[in-house]
């Protein structure tokens, strides 16, 4: 498993014993915090792990690459010319293409209830990142300050999908790549939110989606953002946003904030059951979680500094590892 920590430190942890494998600095650390964001993403061959490496400097963003075998930085180019802070990176299945996902400040701070007036904006980067493909504002400020918490590209790479968490903004939009350019969805919702209005992270699924509210509730969206089902993880208490799939079991799982109430949650994506696996409030919460072979649940937790493996049957904690750093980004590697 690779970790990406708020120091811009990668560590390699074995998913198994949770045994320091090596780690790499791909840069000096900022003096900002970092949170937790999908920063990272294997390229086509999973030779290489794409990452985007975090600057003291607005704008100053960098895509480093890192052989996975050996955890070499094979290069780091910098982004130019943009003027925007990227927040998530992705790469296409298709074309391997790094599609970018940030935001430019368009005004100034406009207080802790709004924030700086940005610009939600895309930019495609050739798989060397040394060429801009594509270049974009996705969602224009419009006096909001759309905060980009999450950013995909569908499997075909003519989707594109952006999830918001401003101060005055939630929600997600969803752009089709057409022959005539890029089309955002039609929105019946509040000016202050993107036409599916869900609020936090969110996952393919069958036809469509599932999506965080903020609440204990998943949501199952069709595949134009329309509420289908709605998943209760029983997760009372708590700003949930973040979820976990295990797709060859059909199972949901989502854990409690260390900032609200801790707690792990599994719901059967076929049945529609839920179990508490951790029903006192323990030592189980996080603020990413992942979901890997053999039942194996992964937290990142960044109070205390701990990457968490749990047994998502059970939910037994099997090892913890510190780091030296806050953990903001994970990957569990094939194999």
């Amino acid at each position: 498993m690779l970790t990406l920590l708020a120091d811009n430190q990668l560590l390699a942890l074995s998913a198994n014993s949770g045994a320091m494998l090596g780690s790499v600095r791909l840069a000096p650390a900022p003096r900002a915090t970092r949170d937790v964001a999908r920063l990272m993403a294997l390229s086509n061959d999973g030779k290489r792990l794409v990452v985007l490496v975090s600057a003291d400097t607005p704008g100053d963003n960098r895509v480093a690459f890192v052989d996975v075998r050996t955890l070499q930085v094979r290069a780091t180019v910098p982004v130019r010319g943009t003027g925007v802070t990227y927040r998530g990176l992705a790469v296409g299945s298709k074309t391997g293409r790094i599609y970018l996902f940030g935001n430019h400040a368009v005004g100034p701070d406009a207080g802790p209830t709004h924030g700086p007036p940005s610009d939600a904006v895309v930019t495609v980067l050739d798989p060397t990142a040394t060429t801009v493909i594509e270049n974009w504002t996705a969602r224009p400020s419009a006096g909001w300050n759309w905060y980009v918490l999450r950013g995909a590209v569908s499997a075909d790479e003519r989707q594109l999908f952006i999830s918001y968490h401003g101060p005055d903004t939630t929600g997600m939009d969803i752009f089709s790549i057409e022959p005539q350019g890029i089309r955002r969805c039609a929105s019946s919702q509040p000016r202050e939110s993107g036409c599916a209005r869900i609020h936090g992270d969110f996952e393919s699924f069958g036809n469509g989606f599932l999506a965080a509210t903020g609440s204990p509730e998943i949501l199952e969206l069709d595949s134009s953002g329309v509420e289908t089902r709605t998943i209760d993880t029983k997760l009372e208490n708590n700003h949930l946003m973040e979820f976990a799939v295990d797709r060859a079991t059909s199972m949901l799982y989502a854990a409690g904030s260390c900032l609200y109430v801790p707690g792990l949650s599994s719901v059967s994506l076929t049945s529609g059951k839920t179990q508490l696996l951790d029903p006192l409030g323990g030592q189980v919460c996080g603020e990413r979680i992942l979901v890997g072979a053999d039942h194996l649940v992964v937290l990142l937790q960044d109070q205390p500094l701990v990457v968490l493996f749990v047994d998502g049957r059970t939910g037994t904690v099997r090892r913890h590892v510190t780091t030296p750093a806050a953990p903001i980004d994970a990957l569990l590697l094939p194999g």
